[in-house]
């Protein structure tokens, strides 16, 4: 699961995060350079891990919902709403805009 490594890497920005303001704050400019300079990759693995796991998410999401219906559909419970086009509206449509375009 993706949210592991989005807590793993949001423990080592904020202990990172914590120690340049720890150094920032009571003078310890070497230290405070060093946690400097260590936030930003963390920073940058923190915001892509989490775009990913935000991407693992929704893909499951979405896969769950697709299951959801196919079973609907098998089960003779979902079909198609009133308003929906079957393939024989669509072949008209085409065909009328042949028409008009000619």
């Amino acid at each position: 699961m993706p949210l592991r490594a989005l807590g793993g890497t949001a423990l080592v920005t904020a202990v990172t995060w914590g120690a340049y303001e720890w150094a920032s704050s009571t003078g310890h400019s070497t230290i405070g350079m060093i946690a400097g300079i260590a936030l930003v990759p963390a920073g940058i693995a923190f915001g892509g891990v989490a775009a990913y796991t935000l991407s693992v998410l929704v893909r499951r999401a979405v896969s769950s919902a697709a299951a959801r219906k196919r079973e609907r559909d098998e089960d003779g419970r979902g079909g198609s709403s009133p308003g929906a086009r079957t393939r024989e509206d669509l072949g008209l449509t085409r065909t009328r805009r042949k028409r008009v375009a000619a």
